[in-house]
């Protein structure tokens, strides 16, 4: 319905004028948000939580690192483990002689979110992670298919990692386990906390909402996307490739802006 009837009233929206890419710059650390609690990265604790990737070994072979951190928060009940997985870069499917699309359809560095929710008991409630382009994809517990591995319960949510774009669908209704992170060859399963001012140094968060890098119960509220108001990227993404099914929007699950 979503991308019907954006068709329907699409004749005039150009992208042209749009401008998809920007040189990276160095950015300042915000600072954290005061109702974050207990705020740390300790590898043996972001393990248990690890998603359990489907993916090609291509995809696979791609991954260069995963990064990850925990809070708790004095408003809100459970733990988000928040993790981050980092490809050299994101390999597009379309020609880059394509105007405009071509172009932006591959680009250098890819960082793709996982948060993952537990309740006071530590079962995982939810997962939210990036389900194309940075656009938030919601998954609740009885969507989920977790699998046990070095804790009693099933701790792991399987999460099918889509070719090319990097972006996550819904694993559940795979036959297959999956790959945690930190068994996958080449690939270290790292905090973030040393890495934070690097990345925003780096400007790997030029174009993002600061507050669904730092505060992970934002994502959980109400936030549909990691893009900061106002960016090309989250314009582009609400009233382009989603609506039009372009640039791997054909390849999804049900998006929080779909939903809306």
């Amino acid at each position: 319905m979503y991308r019907r009837t954006f068709l329907a009233r699409a004749g005039a929206v150009t992208i042209s004028s749009v401008a998809l890419t920007s040189p990276a710059s160095a950015q300042s650390v915000p600072d954290r948000p005061d109702h974050l609690e207990n705020v740390d990265d300790d590898t043996d604790e972001l393990e248990q939580y690890q998603p359990s990737f489907i993916a090609s070994s291509t995809t696979r072979s791609e991954i260069e690192g995963v990064y990850g951190w925990y809070a708790d928060s004095s408003e809100y009940d459970g733990r988000a483990y928040y993790y981050w997985v980092r490809y050299p870069t994101q390999r597009g499917i379309l020609p880059s002689w394509v105007p405009v699309v071509g172009s932006a359809d591959s680009h250098f560095r890819d960082h793709e979110p996982v948060v993952v929710y537990t309740d006071d008991a530590g079962d995982v409630e939810r997962v939210i992670v990036s389900g194309y382009h940075h656009f938030v994809l919601d998954l609740d517990s009885d969507s989920l298919e977790l699998r046990e591995d070095r804790a009693d319960d099933p701790t792991h949510a399987k999460l099918r990692i889509v070719d090319h774009h990097h972006h996550y669908r819904n694993g559940a209704d795979s036959t297959r386990d999956g790959v945690l992170p930190d068994t996958m060859a080449g690939v270290d399963l790292r905090g973030w906390l040393d890495e934070r001012e690097s990345w925003y140094d780096l400007g790997v968060f030029e174009s993002s909402n600061p507050e669904a890098i730092e505060d992970p119960f934002a994502l959980r509220d109400d936030l549909d996307t990691w893009w900061a108001d106002g960016s090309a990227d989250a314009w582009v993404g609400r009233n382009v490739w989603v609506p039009l099914g372009l640039r791997g929007a054909d390849e999804t699950d049900t998006l929080r802006i779909e939903e809306e």
